[in-house]
Parts: C-alpha cells; sequence; structure tokens
C-alpha cells in the first residue's frame, strides 16, 4: 500500500469514528456515556464475569467495636451491589454479600412471595400483608438500610412471580415492592452473569458479612467455598411450603426447603434510579473467573456510615444444617460440617443447636424403607418410598459411589416420590432419610438402605 493510500484511510478511519460509524464498545457501555459510570455484567470468552458495583445504603456488617460479636452495637458501612443491568437511568441491583438471616415465612405454612413475612420484612409492610399478620413497620430491612432521600431513589418494580417450572408450584400473584429477592428464572439469565442451568457454579456463591453469620446464617468452611454462603430466592420449592435458593457453591436448589428455617442468608435486590440526588458511588468492579474470585479494581473510599442502632435484637438460634455436612447430607461443597453449636447424630436422627428452647436429644422419625429406584425417562429417575408417621418431610440423596462421597447432591421434597431431571449418563447411589421439625430444627431419621440405578441418555 502507497503512503498516499495509508493516509487516505486513517482519514477514513477518523472520520468514521468521529460520525459514529464504527462500534466503540458493547450496548451495555452506553449508560457509562450518559455520565453514570456503570454497565451490565462483561463475559468473556473463557467464562470470566465481572459486574461494576455502586455503594447505596449502609447496614450493619462488621464487628467495628471490637467487642468479637457482629451486631447492632456496631456501625453501618456502606452496602456494596453488583449492577445486573442498566436501562438508561435504571440499574437493577443484587447485594454484593449476604447482608442479613431471616427466615422465608416466620412460620411453617404454604406462602407465596406476596404472603410470606420475608416481603414484609424486607419492605416495612404491615399486618395484613403477610399470612402471620405480623408488623414490620417498625423493624424492617429498608427504613435500617437507607434514610428516606435513599428510599426515594428506589424504583417500585413490579415483580413477576412465576410458577416453579420444574414442580408446577405456583408462585402467586405478582407484587409492586421496593426491595425483594431474585427468582430462579433471574438466577438462571446469562445477561446477568449468571448460569442457565442449576449446576454449581462461581457466579452464584456468595460470601456472608460476619453480621450475617451471627445471625445464623449457615457458613461454608470447606476449602473450596470458605466463608459462602446459602441465600433464599423469592421463587417457590417443589410446594408451598419450601422455597428455592442457592447453595454455597453456586447450585440451584429449584426443590427448595423449608420456609421456617432459619440458616440462610438473604440477598436483597432493587432497582436504583442512578440519576437521582441519593449518595450512591461507584464501588469498583467484582469478577469470577473459573470459580476463583478475583477483587476486580481497587474499590474507591465508602461514603460515611450512618449512625448505629442504640438497641441491639437478641440474635435468632440457628437452625442447624439443612443438607450440607460431613453428617450425610451436601449441598455439594465437598465437606462442608455442620453450623457452629450444632451437633448432628445420623444414628440417633437427633439435631439439636445448643442454646435452643431444648438441648437434649429428641426422638427421631423412623427408618426409611426405599421402595424403588426406576430410570423411566432420559437423563432421570425416580425414587419412591414408604411415608413415614410424623414426619415433616425427606431428604433424598444421590451419588456416584456407594460411600456418598463423589458427585453428591441433595434434594428436599415432602412426597414420598421424587423424580430427579438433567442426570448424566452415569450409575447412581441413591438413599432417603426423614425428618421431622423441633422448635424449628430438622431432625433426622436413619438413612434407607442404598439402591442404584443407571440413567440412560
Amino acid at each position: 500500500m502507497t503512503k498516499k493510500a495509508k493516509k487516505g484511510l486513517v482519514h477514513f478511519l477518523t472520520l468514521a469514528l468521529l460520525a459514529g460509524l464504527l462500534p466503540v464498545g458493547n450496548d451495555a457501555r452506553v449508560s457509562e456515556a450518559a455520565g453514570y459510570g456503570v454497565s451490565a455484567p462483561r463475559t468473556e470468552s473463557t467464562g470470566k464475569v465481572t459486574w461494576d458495583c455502586v455503594y447505596f445504603g449502609n447496614y450493619w456488617q462488621e464487628d467495628t467495636n471490637g467487642n468479637g460479636t457482629a451486631d447492632k452495637n456496631d456501625d453501618k458501612q456502606p452496602i456494596k451491589w453488583r449492577v445486573l443491568s442498566v436501562n438508561g437511568d435504571d440499574a437493577f441491583l443484587v447485594a454484593d454479600q449476604n447482608l442479613d438471616c431471616q427466615k422465608y415465612n416466620d412460620t411453617y405454612m404454604d406462602v407465596t412471595w406476596e404472603t410470606c413475612t420475608m416481603r414484609s420484612w424486607l419492605n416495612g409492610y404491615g399486618a395484613s400483608s403477610n399470612f402471620c399478620e405480623k408488623d414490620y413497620t417498625d423493624n424492617n430491612f429498608k427504613d435500617d438500610a437507607f434514610t428516606s432521600g435513599e428510599q426515594a431513589a428506589i424504583k417500585t418494580t413490579t415483580v413477576v412471580n412465576e410458577d416453579n417450572s420444574e414442580y408446577g408450584t405456583e408462585g402467586g400473584n405478582d407484587t409492586q415492592d421496593k426491595v425483594f429477592l431474585l427468582s430462579i428464572g433471574e438466577v438462571r439469565n446469562p445477561s446477568y452473569g449468571f448460569s442457565s442451568t442449576e449446576d454449581e457454579i462461581a457466579t452464584r456463591e456468595v460470601k456472608n458479612t460476619d453480621y450475617a453469620e451471627a445471625r445464623g446464617a449457615y457458613t461454608d468452611i470447606s476449602t473450596e467455598c470458605a466463608g459462602n454462603g446459602r441465600w433464599w430466592l423469592r421463587s417457590p420449592g417443589d410446594d408451598s411450603g419450601c422455597a428455592s435458593h442457592v447453595y454455597c457453591n453456586g447450585y440451584l436448589n429449584s426443590s427448595g426447603d423449608i420456609v421456617y428455617f432459619n440458616d440462610k442468608g438473604v440477598r436483597p435486590a432493587l432497582h436504583l434510579n442512578l440519576s437521582s440526588d441519593s449518595s450512591w458511588s461507584y464501588a469498583g468492579t467484582v469478577s469470577f473467573d473459573g470459580g476463583a474470585g478475583e477483587p476486580g479494581t481497587p474499590t474507591p473510599t465508602p461514603p460515611a456510615p450512618a449512625s448505629p442502632s442504640p438497641v441491639p435484637p437478641t440474635p435468632p438460634v440457628p437452625s442447624g444444617d439443612t443438607g450440607t455436612g460431613q453428617n450425610g447430607g451436601s449441598s455439594g461443597s465437598g465437606g462442608a460440617s455442620s453450623p457452629a453449636g450444632s451437633t448432628l447424630s445420623e444414628e440417633s436422627g437427633a439435631s439439636v443447636n445448643k442454646g435452643s428452647v431444648s438441648d437434649k436429644k429428641v426422638k427421631a422419625p423412623a427408618k426409611v424403607s426405599l421402595t424403588s429406584v426406576k430410570n423411566k425417562k432420559k437423563r432421570s429417575f425416580t425414587a419412591v418410598w414408604k411415608k413415614v408417621s410424623g414426619a415433616n418431610g425427606y431428604e433424598i440423596q444421590y451419588a456416584l459411589n456407594k460411600k456418598f462421597t463423589r458427585g453428591k447432591k441433595t434434594k428436599l421434597t415432602k412426597k414420598t416420590k421424587l423424580t430427579v431431571k438433567k442426570l448424566k449418563k452415569k450409575k447412581y447411589f441413591v438413599r432417603v432419610r426423614a425428618y421431622t421439625l423441633r422448635n424449628g430444627e430438622k431432625v433426622y431419621g436413619a438413612w434407607s438402605k442404598v439402591k442404584k440405578v443407571k440413567v440412560k441418555k
């Protein structure tokens, strides 16, 4: 190419860029040009996902006064949020960590997102908004985390509550909320940085704050998932007495867990008006690459924390491990133990938290009789067992070896039949045990005999 031709090409490219004829980045960066400086998650060909983050609001998170406990005597600290999407001045945010530990519903009953106490506590609704008729107008997350000006910057969202696609459980009416939890569909949305499958994935892993852990949130201690917690979703589980959630290793449990259990973290979500005069600020990025979290860009200095609340409440008693640990359950996290202060006996089936209503062992349900495990459809098996008198539910466990040390997974149900789908063409070993509820704790019976099944594609 001659010098004259090269100059002509350079001149053309320069004009094209100035005229906007050539792309200068993906659509996610348009919002930066608008002056907000934040965009939707970016996923590289390697699978690495990077979120922009913002600070907005303040909440108790760490032990700031040095007394060894993170509680409401400590200073509040800025809440860090990951940006899931940006549409004009609307930023869809989810908390970077589990901020608290709450029951999905205060008592054990059939509920939807519309009628559960979690929704009322997050938004400060009155007694008429939940089936338990609890008034949260003076004790709620929204008022504790945001000033009146910040609350005005939170958009009221039409929260779509879809049915559970796998089990058909009704999601209930759509609601109008400022603060809510993510749904099954949202944590399976690749545009938000997640995976479209239920599989274990680092982008769904979340750490607990010290405050959430002190409030009873189960915290993993395994090498792979140290510090991670489970977190509730708003979608129903396999029936209306269960709510779906995400395990410590990022596995999506669409069959869910009992709504009354108090060992899962709260990871709020909301829509923020970026053009408001609220005190949100940029908080750098967070990245996940191949299962390992990376800190991303340096985090700017956050705004000054709000004053602490003068009177700390008594933290609720943890409800114990619900399917993860060295004592038979699993979230797939590879060897996490039961929560601190909890003892679990597979022989007696008793699971009791020290400091709860009763420290003595309670009677466990009878051993389950697993009648059959058959491969009726491709990539699935169906397990059937006999009903155990007095049982509140059942825990089914399957793995790739008889000792349940390889590929171990757990599901919960209140039925006596369960179909596990989306499996690989392998031989699986299956066992089931029953549980009852005592003071909000699971009391397990003995495992059934192990049966094996060969899954075909």
